[in-house]
């Protein structure tokens, strides 16, 4: 359907206008070297603008009688990797970057203006573009724009197809877009949209297309859309974020209205809204009906003419409706994440054109769909979390009379046993293979790697035994994600190997590789890199920290030694976990700057603390069990997103860091324990309202126990043991803490009597107040303590 509308628009674009190769105006190519100017080209696109002639040049076309520039089409296909499958995430080392310079005012005749896929994260949409009076096309999507979009592209009165789609817009949709009275495609979606849907969009009668999704409107959807009477292509999926659960989009009858509608997306729109499903029927056209996260229950009855539907994650409970089987035509049934339960019927086969059926974690009975063997169109089947009981030999021919032609295959989470067979190499058409969670044994085939289409494959969590050699890889040219965690599998590979493929994942937790695998060097698109408890040694070599796109990196519970480098500045990880290794010598001293996550407890690491101001956006924290020697600054109360912080056991010295009461207020786990602290805890711990679990034993804390600790009242573990803290045990322990499950005080010096209302602690399951100058009678209420597991 997209391809089909943008045909349209190009055609209607340059339909009538063939391109000639006429020597350009010198005003213009001025122009087009002014801009050329203010931006960096570090894939060297525009190598070729030089000369006189720049409708020559690449992306430039110009008409072929006037020689004007017409269609200047700068999209930045070597980035497509970073746009589209990395949305932007990180900075691509193939994008345009800069400033979009004014001379282009100077191509007065354009009609055609890409620049998506690119990288201007630096600067908004120029309000200049709202001035190209002649043009038809404009696509700025996947270019990292931010701010607003200018309402000087409302100006734009010749335009036919807008995409700002993928953006990082802030603020509302301008009204100025209802301008657009020639438009007939528009796409905002995944630009992050407050504020209202304007009404003003009503004024493009003659679009085609409008995807308004994933975005984080308010207030009601507006009416006038239902005006909008040539639509074909409506998706409102998930545009109104999480606000649509309290405040209802208002009723949705003039859906009904769009009656040329094919394709609509209502998904996560429907809660607390009132729709008439007699008033959705009336849309005889209707091919496509998404409406996932939208709690349907029994009410819902679709128009018996859809191709694709969609209804996963709803509340629908019970047997498979009896409507489903009137569908006759559908193509793609999606029904996955639903309490749907009892045996799927044999009426199922009814569906003679079905290509994808997903039944994920429904409730069905564990029973094969025997309807399935005679979908014989079936190209994608899905069938995880049934608890299908079956040899898995025998169940892969039961899925669809021409299983051998299927391309997706997910039967994770079941109960299958047995061999995976050597003739799954007759499935030629497979892409994607999940057979993960489930207990099949034996080696892997060599014979799988003859699956050159397979992108996806995920063995984890199974009894596979055996090597997996060269052989098996061989021919996987398209192997993009692979997953083998949690087998007895020995991953032998030459270093010196040349993988025929590009990973983006590679996760192999507790399987065997001895080294480090140096054939990753030249996986220059790999994202995640999980290799957990795989019997690594030696050190880690110095290239793979310049692997420019990894994000999650877990090597942790390996016997890896030597050291870290010393900068991971340039680095575009997001989660980094190297704990219980062997490695030494002193942490890095600077860090990327999008780091959520640094585990590098329990290695022998030495020196200072990382500076707050290189993790100022970290949420977890974990460093235990190394050979720290520093103080605790005080600017580590900066780290203002920080969930999880463990420096227990390292030699940390000094006092707690004093910090104001909005710091640390994500704040949900501490544990300080075993280090050389000493001092008081001050009052600002009340402000961590969330805290549900404090270590702060074997220091040399002192002092009374703060009344504002009684504001932590999530507090669920609170061990000060081995401290000189003094004083009563406070009451408010009792009456505040009424979540705490373990409570110890052992080895202070507090005194006085054991509160009673100890008692009231209803999930206290650890009470520990030895050692100390307590007096008194044990209190009766302690007996109250029903799930006390130790009583000291």
């Amino acid at each position: 359907m997209n391809i089909f509308l943008v045909f349209l628009v190009y055609l209607l674009i340059f339909g009538a206008s063939p391109i000639l190769t006429k020597e350009c105006h010198k005003e213009e190519r001025d122009a087009l070297l002014s801009f050329k100017a203010g931006i960096s080209d570090p894939s060297n696109l525009l190598s070729s603008w030089h000369g006189d002639d720049c409708c020559n040049w690449w992306g430039v076309l110009c008409d072929n009688s006037t020689g004007y520039v017409m269609h200047l089409d700068l999209s930045n296909q070597y980035n497509s990797y970073w746009a589209i499958e990395l949305s932007n995430s990180i900075s691509s080392p193939y994008a345009f970057t800069g400033e979009i310079n004014q001379s282009l005012l100077g191509l007065k005749h354009l009609t055609y203006f890409d620049l998506s896929m690119n990288d201007f994260s630096t600067t908004t949409i120029p309000e200049f573009i709202g001035s190209f009076e002649n043009l038809q096309y404009l696509n700025l999507s996947y270019s990292s724009f931010t701010g607003e979009i200018p309402p000087q592209l409302g100006n734009l009165s010749n335009l036919l197809y807008l995409d700002l789609s993928n953006l990082e817009f802030i603020g509302k949709i301008p009204p100025q877009l209802g301008n657009l009275s020639k438009l007939l495609y528009l796409d905002l979606s995944n630009s992050n949209f407050t504020g209202k849907i304007p009404p003003q969009l009503e004024n493009i009668s003659k679009l085609l297309h409008l995807d308004l999704s994933n975005s984080k409107f308010t207030g009601k959807i507006p009416p006038q859309l239902g005006n909008i009477s040539n639509l074909i292509f409506l998706n409102l999926g998930h545009s109104y974020g999480d606000d649509v659960v309290d405040h209802p989009v208002g009723q949705l009858s003039w859906i009904s209205q769009l009656s040329s509608l094919r394709y609509l997306d209502m998904s996560e729109l429907l809660p607390n809204n009132s729709i008439d499903w007699l008033e959705i029927n009336k849309l005889k056209k209707l091919e496509t009906l998404i409406l996932n996260l939208c709690f349907l229950g029994e009410s819902f009855s679709p128009y018996p003419s859809l191709k694709i539907l969609d209804l996963s994650a709803n509340e629908l409970y019970g047997n498979l409706p009896s409507w489903l089987w009137n569908l006759t035509t559908l193509v793609h049934l999606d029904l996955r994440g639903n309490s749907l339960n009892g045996t799927v019927p044999d009426a199922l086969s009814n569906l003679i054109f079905l290509e994808y059926l997903n039944l994920e974690g429904c409730e069905f009975d564990p029973i094969f769909p025997e309807a399935v063997q005679q979908l014989c169109n079936l190209r994608s089947i899905h069938l995880g979390g049934l608890g299908i009981e079956s040899d898995v030999a025998k169940l892969i021919k039961k899925l669809g009379c021409t299983w051998y032609n299927l391309e997706e295959v997910n039967l994770s989470i079941n109960k299958l046993r047995g061999n995976l067979p050597i003739w799954i190499e007759q499935m030629t058409s497979l892409i994607y293979l999940d057979l993960s969670s489930n207990s099949l044994s034996g080696s892997i085939p060599q014979e799988i790697g003859k699956l050159s289409k397979l992108t996806f494959l995920d063995l984890s969590t199974n009894q596979f035994s055996g090597f997996i050699t060269e052989t098996h890889l061989a021919s996987l040219f398209n192997l993009k994600e692979l997953y083998l965690s949690k087998n007895s599998i020995t991953i032998s590979l030459n270093d010196k190997w040349i993988p025929p493929f590009q990973f983006r994942s590679l996760v192999a937790s507790s399987c065997v590789l001895n080294s480090f695998p140096r054939w990753i060097q030249r996986q220059t698109q790999l994202l995640n890199l999980i290799l957990s408890n795989s019997s690594m040694s030696g050190t880690i070599p110095n290239w793979f920290w310049n692997l420019s796109v990894l994000q999650i990196v877990d090597l942790s519970e390996n016997n890896i030694t030597g050291r870290l480098p010393k900068s991971l500045k340039a680095r575009m990880l997001f989660f980094l976990s190297i704990g219980s290794n062997c490695l030494e010598g002193s942490l890095p001293s600077s860090y990327p700057s999008g780091l959520d996550v640094l585990d590098l407890s329990n290695n022998s690491l030495s020196g200072s603390l990382p500076k707050a101001t290189e993790l100022e956006f970290l949420s977890y924290l974990f460093l235990s069990k190394n050979w720290i020697n520093d103080s605790l600054p005080n600017n580590f109360c900066n780290m203002k997103n920080l969930i999880q912080l463990d420096i227990s056991s390292n030699n940390i010295t000094g006092e707690l860091p004093n910090c104001s009461k909005k710091s640390w207020s994500t704040l949900e786990y501490i544990d300080l324990s075993n280090n050389n602290l000493v001092g008081q805890i001050s009052d600002y711990i009340g402000s961590l309202e969330r805290l549900q679990s404090l270590q702060l034993g074997n220091n040399s804390l002192n002092g009374e126990l703060q009344m504002a600790m009684q504001y932590c009242k999530e507090l669920a573990f609170l061990d000060l043991t081995m401290n000189n803290f003094w004083g009563n045990i406070p009451e408010w322990i009792g009456e505040t803490f009424q979540y705490l499950i373990v409570l110890t005080l052992r080895s202070n010096m507090f005194s006085g009597n054991i509160p009673s209302n100890l008692g009231q602690l209803k999930y206290l399951q650890i009470l520990d107040l030895s050692h100390n100058n307590l007096w008194g009678s044990i209190p009766n209420s302690l007996g109250n303590l029903s799930t006390m597991k130790d009583k000291t």
